[in-house]
């Protein structure tokens, strides 16, 4: 028998190729365990960086809020053996209406927000979740910040109260609340309706003094408007927020004031005010074009524009407060009645010169009728006499009186025509003195009564 030799190559080539497919199975093997490792991770971080809220529900949340507030004294403030606590404010103004000169006053309606902090509250975000909610204000310690001008005022509370508080982990406290206050504020109506008024918003603590908490305002738009807050009659021009100290017998007390600038909007008053009335001092004109003759016509003119002015005048000054100073609006109302009654003046002058003229009229026909009386007697030489001076004869009486009729009646037109020019030129430099004074920023100091 030939012995036949094993064949080595083949069993070597099977071998290889089975160790081969083992390995590619362990690396397999190894690149799902780290894949699965590495997503465990993330997840892991990610559950760590939401705070595992997961774990969050309404019994861990209720028993950690008793358990946080089971120690917590709201009759003391926070950082009580240390320094005062900062209470940082803003405030979202929404509408600023019912400016009332009369009662010295306006409505504002903000949304005034405050913060601090209450080392107190810290908690671990991780753990712990406290939801925004207003109950908790009658648990906690909240500034007692009252306004000090302040008339009337009420929270609001549709649908629900408009109080926002949030606690940040951190124990840092925003306190938000809505409300609508009616303040005071002094106002200069020297140059009304030229005017602007500098109103004030002031708050300060009622009971802390300023060793305990301490108001600023926030360095970043520490008063916002709403983007369509718009006034009638005012344009807000600026606004300044200032940080004081109130000092009383009772104690310093910090305080905080907003100062804004008012502008009144002068076309409302143009329309029912200065317009009316400049057309009635040019109505009052026409009474120069009418014959003097004509007293009824002339009269009726120039009381009824007399009149009308007066009650202008009296209805604008019902919408001012009694005050001691001349106002703009009074200067003006009191020169239209002055320029009117000018004219009325003027007519009685006029007419005044128109009588001299009627009574030569009459002196000549009393004269004629005299001589008639005494054509057939001895008395013409007195009635001659009874004539004027410089008349010797009954003609030249009557030459005398035509001559003097004359002469009142061309006085009486010259004093007319006269008046066409002198007051409308009055008129105008009044107006170009006028103007400029009250709609500058400043004013002749001896119309301001201080």
């Amino acid at each position: 028998m030939i012995a036949r030799k094993p064949r080595q190559g083949k069993n070597t080539y099977g071998d290889n190729s089975y160790s081969k497919r083992e390995n590619q199975r362990l690396w397999s093997i190894l690149l799902l365990l780290l894949t699965l490792a590495v997503h465990g991770v993330s997840t892991d971080a990610n559950t760590e960086e939401d705070g595992d809220h997961s774990s969050h529900n309404v019994t861990s949340t209720s028993t950690f809020l008793n358990t946080l507030l089971k120690t917590y004294d709201k009759r003391i403030r926070p950082n009580f053996d240390g320094d005062p606590v900062n209470v940082t404010v803003d405030m979202l103004i929404s509408r600023i209406d019912n400016i009332n000169e009369v009662t010295m006053d306006y409505g504002i309606t903000i949304v005034l927000r405050q913060t601090w902090v209450d080392t107190r509250l810290e908690y671990n975000a991780v753990k712990q979740h406290i939801p925004p909610t207003s109950e908790l204000l009658e648990r906690i310690w909240v500034p007692d910040m009252f306004f000090t001008n302040e008339k009337d005022s009420h929270f609001h509370d549709q649908t629900r109260d408009n109080v926002l508080l949030r606690i940040s982990p951190s124990g840092e406290i925003l306190y938000s609340t809505r409300l609508t206050l009616t303040v005071a504020c002094h106002m200069q109506l020297s140059r009304f309706p030229m005017d602007e008024q500098h109103c004030k918003l002031k708050m300060e603590s009622y009971s802390y003094t300023v060793d305990e908490p301490v108001f600023v305002w926030t360095d970043y738009r520490p008063v916002q408007h709403e983007d369509d807050l718009e006034l009638q009659q005012f344009d807000i021009l600026e606004n300044e927020t200032i940080e004081i100290v109130h000092m009383y017998h009772t104690g310093n007390f910090s305080a905080l004031e907003l100062h804004y600038t008012l502008h009144r909007k002068l076309g409302y008053y143009i329309i029912s005010t200065f317009l009316p009335s400049s057309l009635l001092v040019v109505l009052s004109w026409v009474s120069f074009w009418i014959n003097p003759e004509a007293a009824p016509a002339r009269v009726a003119l120039c009381i009824t524009t007399v009149l009308t002015i007066t009650t202008m005048a009296i209805a604008v000054r019902d919408d001012l407060p009694k005050v001691s100073y001349v106002t703009a609006v009074d200067v003006w109302m009191s020169s239209c009645l002055f320029f009117v009654f000018g004219s009325l003046v003027e007519f009685a002058f006029v007419n005044f010169v128109s009588s001299l003229r009627k009574n030569e009229k009459k002196k000549k026909t009393d004269l004629k009728i005299n001589v008639e009386k005494t054509k057939d007697g001895n008395d013409l030489a007195d009635a001659v006499e009874k004539c004027l001076p410089q008349a010797i004869n009954i003609e030249k009486c009557e030459r005398c009186g035509t001559h003097a009729s004359r002469y009142w009646r061309k006085r009486a037109l010259f004093v007319d025509k006269v008046a066409r020019i002198v007051f409308p030129l009055l008129y105008f430099i009044f107006n170009i003195m006028f103007w400029p004074i009250y709609l500058r920023e400043g004013m002749p100091s001896w119309l301001i009564n201080d």
